[in-house]
């Protein structure tokens, strides 16, 4: 049984889609991430969300992956929601993703929907070398 397998169905009530990687990476990985507890619902939070991701991408513990065709499992995937790089993905294999949209479950990263508004793809430094 693939990992993501055991967070399928999780419902948004519960976890929203930064706090579903938050799990996922100490479930599995045995890595703590920092919390966000906005749910992502409005625009100003969206907009808090883009600023973590900005913060992040100019020195924090993520390395930026040069394109979706070097996706592995467990990296993270950010993609555009409005105006927002506000939405994140966790990377099941090089196709899939899992994220939340109402409840966890798994989508493909080609699909329309998705592959226009990937921005950026980013692995943990503690994953960076890992072979997962």
């Amino acid at each position: 049984m693939n990992w993501s397998a055991r967070y399928l169905g999780l419902p948004r009530s519960e976890l929203h889609c930064w706090g579903l990687v938050c799990r996922v990476y100490q479930a599995e990985l045995g890595i703590g991430l920092p919390h966000y507890d906005g749910s992502g619902a409005s625009e100003e939070e969206r907009a808090e969300v883009e600023a973590l991701v900005r913060h992040e991408e100019t020195g924090g513990v993520w390395e930026p992956i040069a394109g979706a065709s070097e996706v592995r499992p467990f990296d993270v995937l950010v993609f555009r929601r409005g105006r927002s790089r506000s939405h994140i993905g966790l990377a099941v294999d090089p196709r899939h993703m899992l994220h939340m949209d109402g409840q966890a479950q798994i989508a493909r990263l080609t699909d329309p929907s998705w592959k226009h508004r990937l921005k950026g793809v980013y692995r943990h430094v503690e994953c960076a070398g890992a072979d997962r």
